[in-house]
């Protein structure tokens, strides 16, 4: 008779949070340069709406990736439920990330 240990869904969880940080860096770029990418928006963009959507997208990837690592490590003893705080998170990111484009697109007033 053999026994298997306990997985460990640690390094995983790892992962997923690696891919989450990075996932929240490019989309804090991309959202960053779509908000400063403006060759046609002369006089008629709203440019205090353009630099408040990428910075309030920056805050809140790091505020979701902290709140991701901090889930990680409370519920690190708890099997699979270690992996929902990384893919919610990645999840959130890309929302939020869709978010912020649509909310400079419509400050470019395309």
């Amino acid at each position: 008779m053999t026994t298997e240990a306990p997985r460990s869904y640690l390094a995983p969880a790892l992962w997923l949070l690696g891919t989450q940080l990075l996932v929240s860096v490019l989309a804090a770029v991309l959202v960053t340069f779509e908000a400063i990418s403006i060759p046609h928006c002369e006089l008629r963009c709203d440019f205090a709406t353009l630099s408040n959507a990428s910075e309030i997208f920056r805050a809140f990837a790091a505020a979701l990736m902290l709140v991701s690592i901090t889930a990680t490590v409370t519920l690190r003893k708890h099997g699979r439920w270690i992996l929902v705080p990384s893919l919610v998170g990645l999840l959130f990111v890309v929302v939020g990330a869709a978010v912020a484009t649509h909310i400079s697109r419509v400050a470019m007033l395309f």
